[in-house]
């Protein structure tokens, strides 16, 4: 149990603040993304996931692994 104000309190800083940079490594061209990680010699972000053995890096299926991930 927890008092309403401090609900409010945590609640508004985990989406101003945590949610947003943990939803910009998982998705798009973050480090935690399969799908444009890291930057080729030109600086455009490339797919680090090529279904080899080497691959890494986290596909996101809609989004609930981020969600789930920062809601605990």
């Amino acid at each position: 149990r927890t008092k309403l104000e401090a609900y409010f309190v945590y609640s508004i800083v985990l989406t101003t603040f945590i949610y947003p940079v943990v939803v910009h490594w998982g998705w798009g061209t973050g480090w935690l993304s399969a799908w444009g990680a890291f930057p080729d010699e030109n600086g455009v972000a490339r797919p680090i996931f090529e279904r080899t053995a080497e691959s890494n890096g986290m596909i996101d299926f809609a989004g609930s692994g981020i969600v789930h991930m920062v809601g605990g």
